[in-house]
């Protein structure tokens, strides 16, 4: 009955950051990797899609709650933070940061800037180096744009904590808190937008890189049905789920 009382009022439109982002893996200066995604920041929500594998992310705002749907199969499968016996959140953090006693050294600053300067998809972008550990096995630079200039071309007003979300988003469900603090501090001291990040590691003296690009930022209109699930998914239960679980179309957003 609730149902059918809450379709009778039409959805409501509300304003999202769009991001287009393209992923390029190189072995020693050849491609061998590339695909695009695109991310929708909403109010409550963060939706992920990628277009070439017809795969879907939905994350609740709080990282608690991530739903990932296959859209030619018809099916979806929620994930929230004990769904699995083992997480290694730690491991997308790239070495930014040294663990001391299992916890992750935040001591100095993360960043340096190098006084480089690129165009990169129209904007000016500076350049950072993640120094935080010496020695480090991969080495990652972020080409970022100021703020003013990004709303200067009347696209998008974005502020730190939108972009960071979208960063956190990426960690997986509810990662812990020293690495959330991680990510804070980069975005402090980042003078503006990240558009382009690089990380280079070397494997037998033979070069891998990761280059992600910010090909496309506006602000686009969608209705609160785009953030839930398609109708007539299905769920699917991991075998390693928690048996005392519920698992029913309630957990549908």
């Amino acid at each position: 009955m609730l149902l059918l009382i809450l379709s009778m009022f039409p959805a409501v439109e509300r304003s999202v950051l769009y991001l287009e982002e393209k992923v390029v893996t190189t072995i020693d200066g050849q491609t061998t990797h590339q695909y695009s995604r695109s991310v929708y920041l909403g109010k409550q929500r963060v939706r992920i899609d990628f277009p070439d594998s017809g795969q879907r992310l939905i994350y609740n705002m709080d990282l608690k709650t991530l739903y990932v749907i296959d859209l030619a199969k018809k099916r979806y499968f929620l994930a929230r933070p004990n769904t699995f016996k083992e997480r290694s959140s730690r491991k997308p953090l790239y070495w930014i940061a040294e663990h001391v006693d299992n916890r992750l050294e935040r001591g100095g600053p993360i960043l340096r800037k190098t006084g480089r300067s690129a165009q990169i998809e129209g904007y000016t972008c500076y350049e950072y180096e993640v120094t935080a550990i010496k020695d480090q096995p991969v080495k990652t630079t972020i080409w970022a744009t100021r703020y003013l200039k990004l709303m200067d071309r009347g696209q998008i007003k974005a502020d730190k904590k939108s972009i960071r979300q979208v960063w956190m988003a990426a960690l997986g469900i509810e990662p812990p808190l020293d690495v959330k603090q991680v990510i804070r501090k980069i975005f402090d001291e980042l003078e503006g937008l990240p558009i382009r990040t690089v990380s280079t590691i070397m494997h037998d003296d033979i070069p891998i890189t990761t280059t992600s690009t910010i090909v496309g930022i506006e602000r686009a209109v969608f209705d609160d049905k785009f953030f839930s699930i398609p109708p007539n998914f299905q769920i699917i239960r991991p075998k390693d789920d928690i048996e005392d679980r519920p698992w029913s179309d309630n957990d549908r957003p």
